[in-house]
């Protein structure tokens, strides 16, 4: 996950399962501008298919800063949050820190130390997973970023287990659309799907 916010661009690429639709597995997705690019395989003569993003849509809707918002903001809104002790990521010095959030009381949360709209989310997405509460641990660096993170949430479906590192802050990501010749349209895309 690569992301910048002035002008906001980001770029995620994951790994899943193959597929007949998806033989590698990977995904990607390169926000820039108004509009995401999509890696495919499903328009002959190209690689990646163009959305334009409405509007109303921004950077807040994006997933690539990752989770950090949800987690920074759920242990500070919940009590109490215990330091760990102090240990190295990434080669750095930092302080961690661990917390147990019950989703039904986040929900519930008013105060300062989580937007609203990031608690709402937050919260509707461990009650569709099923989840009930979660394990948060975070390492703060002693420049006060935070160097990494740690979810492990239970519900009705099992544990579930996110863990996500940040590094290059203030650098300026390689994120730039795909070149115009390998981009089809939307309709191009559900055309190639069509003939599958």
């Amino acid at each position: 996950m690569l992301f910048q916010r002035q002008p906001y661009a980001s770029s995620i690429t994951s790994s899943g399962k193959k597929s007949a639709d998806n033989p590698t597995g990977v995904n990607q997705v390169i926000v820039t501008g108004d509009a995401a690019y999509i890696k495919s395989d499903q328009i002959p003569g190209k690689s990646w298919y163009r959305m334009d993003k409405p509007a109303s849509s921004g950077p807040s809707n994006a997933r690539a800063a990752g989770s950090i918002n949800e987690v920074a903001g759920a242990l500070a809104a919940t009590g109490p949050t215990s330091w760990v002790g102090e240990e190295q990521v990434g080669g750095r010095a930092a302080d961690h820190y661990r917390g147990t959030v019950v989703f039904e009381e986040l929900a519930r949360y008013t105060g300062p130390a989580i937007k609203d709209e990031v608690r709402d989310y937050y919260v509707q997405l461990a009650k569709r997973r099923g989840e009930t509460s979660a394990v948060l641990d975070m390492w703060v660096g002693k420049d006060d970023l935070v160097l990494k993170s740690q979810q492990v949430t239970t519900g009705s479906k099992g544990q579930a287990q996110v863990f996500e590192e940040y590094s290059d802050f203030g650098t300026v990501p390689a994120i730039t659309a795909p070149p115009a010749e390998t981009v089809g349209t939307w309709d191009e895309f559900i055309a190639g799907t069509a003939k599958r």
